[in-house]
């Protein structure tokens, strides 16, 4: 085994942890949805869809980067390949995400208010998982011990979000503020 397959394996229990971890939030967004469905469906939601969307996404993302780093014997290549597509889907993901708020009728308050959770935080640590990604491609070990960083703030962000969704009780998250009428 060389090197670099070494000091991957080293990650196992970490990438276990963090994969077990990712998988139950994916878990428990779900019930989070479920409690507000109707915040969430509809044209009228599409700043709340945007969120769960990217929170979904986070939560998929590390739990892929995780599997990968379970399989035995990866290389740089094993290890850089998979970086570098989930990174380049992510940034790519949150682009047209933003997109898709930025044209909706009325933008959703809660996207204004949480942008960080919703579009800057993820999208500039999928950039940052690219960039691990070509350092891998070099044979650089070390740049795994910056993943860190990305993997527990993509989980970090997620979760923040998923709260964020948990609690939206009875605001009405797609209209502006005094514009409860309707």
């Amino acid at each position: 085994m060389d090197a670099f397959a070494q000091e991957v394996a080293r990650w196992h229990d970490f990438y276990m942890l963090v994969g077990t971890a990712s998988a139950t939030l994916v878990g428990l967004l779900f019930i989070a949805l479920s409690l507000h469905l109707d915040k969430v469906v509809g044209d009228r939601h599409r700043g709340v869809q945007a969120m769960a969307g990217q929170t979904f996404s986070g939560f998929l993302a590390v739990l892929v980067v995780a599997l990968f780093f379970l399989v035995p014997g990866q290389g740089p290549q094993g290890i850089g390949w998979p970086l570098l597509i989930t990174g380049g889907q992510g940034v790519v993901r949150n682009v047209l995400r933003t997109r898709f708020v930025a044209g909706a009728p009325s933008h959703s308050r809660i996207v204004r208010a949480h942008p960080f959770w919703t579009f800057i935080g993820p999208t500039a640590f999928y950039a940052a998982m690219i960039a691990v990604a070509v350092f891998c491609f070099l044979g650089r070990a070390e740049a795994l011990y910056a993943l860190i960083a990305v993997v527990c703030t993509l989980i970090i962000v997620a979760t923040g979000s998923a709260w964020t969704l948990l609690t939206l009780g009875d605001e009405r998250v797609d209209e502006p503020r005094g514009d409860a009428s309707r």
